[in-house]
């Protein structure tokens, strides 16, 4: 059918405009998140209250699909994106805010041209139409430059997402960012090789769980490789422990990320490091680095509600472990756990319930570091020393542990321990076993 020649367009005048002139990294990826050969908006001119005008590009559809380069589409997808582009933008008069606008629906579209030549520059113009504190709604007009409309969509709403600048920060620039903090390096004494570590915390529990999962599902695309992304979104676990597993691949990726950069110099992103469980069953990282690190890497997670820590060594073995301070022992666990001369030791130490916690803890860090778990008698790892000033206690493996693992006969191995967030932690770092 032959459609009738476009309208003129007549986009109303923006009330007090501010000039913004984004172009470039001030738009991609600072304030939209598009890959390069998506990214359809190249300048934003004007910024007010009621709307704001930017430009469009065409994009080119011969490179975006795998199976074809001469894809058909009754509206192409990109250039429909970069319509609501707009009220990204317009949200985002700072980098990296915390103002999102998810998509949520758009009364109508109307098209008045079959073909739009790809690499064609067009003008954007937005306007807001109704604003609550939970959604905003638009029409939005794009023009050929010469005055006529091509497309225009009435109605298009968007909900307000709020999440912490650091958040925003990661999801646009994630290789550039962390989503963890980097552990205290004082949490782990003097230690016989360079350690990196991170934690996962203070992130409020409606981030994961808000809006239908949808930030839990960004991270888990921003962060794992392909074959994890499959792992993790074929997991039958309930939601809690899908979170719990994520944010611990978060943590120990990133725990590697930052002794890659910060001793061998080298950048590598968090899909790059895949964790595999090793042959021990304890997590491992794996990747291209591999090829150009002459080290072997080891990794150790720990969790407890609400903190989640990982940590990397090179040319080591790692144990941590980490609990909440005011957590009360059972008296039947605790006799399992421990012989009396470690009730005696943690008594003479002037904190009895603090001390069994943290010789609790370093059982567990040695535990992982020798990549076994408590597979044997935990009170067969015996607290031989412990000083409350510097929180290092000494461990030795005795009956079934010792028989087992020649390693530990008649050797004593040194636990760093801490209080840190109201929590104990522990480390154990342990030479390579011998080949």
């Amino acid at each position: 059918p032959v459609l009738p020649s476009p309208p003129v367009a007549q986009p109303k005048p923006l009330t007090n405009p501010l000039t913004a002139n984004w172009s470039g990294q001030d738009i991609h990826p600072d304030r939209l998140i598009s890959g390069p050969l998506t990214r359809s908006v190249i300048h934003v001119g004007l910024l007010a209250n009621d709307g704001v005008d930017y430009e469009i590009i065409n994009p080119d559809p011969s490179r975006l699909l795998l199976s074809t380069t001469t894809p058909s589409f009754l509206a192409f997808p990109l250039l429909v994106n970069a319509l609501g582009s707009g009220l990204t933008l317009w949200q985002a008069p700072e980098k990296f805010n915390g103002h999102l606008a998810l998509p949520f629906r758009v009364q109508s579209i109307t098209f008045h041209t079959t073909h739009i030549p790809p690499g064609l520059r067009l003008r954007a113009y937005l306007r807001i139409t109704a604003a609550s504190p939970r959604s905003r709604t638009a029409s939005i007009s794009i023009t050929d430059g010469q005055g006529k409309t091509l497309i225009h969509a009435a109605g298009w709403e968007t909900l307000r997402c709020e999440v912490s600048p650091k958040v925003h920060r990661f999801v646009l620039r994630s290789s550039e960012n962390y989503f963890t903090q980097e552990l205290p390096p004082d949490l782990f004494g003097d230690t016989p090789v360079p350690i990196s570590a991170s934690i996962a915390t203070g992130y409020p529990p409606s981030l994961f769980t808000d809006n239908q999962g949808l930030w839990l599902r960004v991270l888990a695309f921003i962060l794992l490789s392909p074959p994890e992304r499959e792992e993790w979104l074929g997991m039958r676990a309930v939601q809690p422990r899908r979170i719990e597993w994520l944010l611990g691949r978060a943590a120990a990726k990133e725990a590697t990320r930052r002794l890659l950069l910060h001793h061998y110099h080298q950048h590598y992103n968090a899909p790059d490091i895949p964790i595999w469980a090793s042959d021990t069953g304890k997590p491992a990282p794996y990747g291209p680095w591999q090829t150009t690190i002459p080290a072997k890497i080891d990794l150790s997670i720990a969790h407890t509600p609400g903190l989640i820590l990982a940590a990397a060594v090179p040319n080591a073995r790692i144990g941590i472990d980490v609990e909440n301070a005011a957590r009360d022992l059972t008296e039947t666990f605790s006799r399992n756990a421990f012989i009396p001369e470690e009730h005696e030791l943690a008594a003479a130490s002037g904190d009895g319930p603090g001390a069994i916690m943290r010789f609790w803890c370093a059982k567990e860090a040695f535990s992982k570091a020798l990549g076994t778990g408590i597979r044997y008698a935990a009170a067969d790892l015996r607290i031989r020393q412990y000083d409350p000033h510097t929180g290092r206690i000494m461990i030795e493996a005795v009956s079934q542990w010792a028989q087992s693992l020649s390693e530990l006969n008649n050797k004593q191995f040194p636990i760093q321990t801490a209080l840190y967030q109201s929590h104990i932690f522990a480390s154990c770092i342990l030479p390579l076993p011998d080949e």
